[in-house]
């Protein structure tokens, strides 16, 4: 019989339950994952229930919903309201990493700004 050093062991036993957490705790994610999912999808239902409540709601929603999927239309927006014009700047700096905002009005030495992605 071959004895290994007890460090060894100490090792490989280590290891295996740093593998076994790794895979529990992939599996308790992906199970939130999937929950999220789930809810989100019925707030949605829900919420289609009670809005489109006549044809010119489901025009709508048509309309939008074509907007979005045929002609890929960008449904992201960042709107910054109520900033004062001395601020511009420093959000520009701010947000430059991620976005490019844009002062879209300007109104008594208050803006608003706004970026697409």
């Amino acid at each position: 019989m071959i004895r290994l050093p007890p460090r060894f062991t100490q090792s490989r036993s280590s290891a295996a339950s740093d593998v076994y957490k790794r895979q529990v705790a992939k599996a308790v994610l992906e199970g939130v994952n999937a929950g999220v999912v789930a809810l989100i999808i019925t707030i949605a239902v829900t919420m289609a229930k009670n809005a489109v409540v006549d044809v010119w709601t489901a025009l709508l929603l048509a309309a939008g919903l074509a907007g979005l999927f045929l002609l890929k239309l960008t449904p992201y927006w960042l709107v910054l309201a109520g900033i004062l014009e001395r601020q511009a700047d420093e959000l520009k700096a701010a947000y430059s990493p991620f976005l490019a905002l844009d002062v879209s009005d300007c109104e008594d030495g208050w803006i608003l700004m706004t970026a697409t992605r």
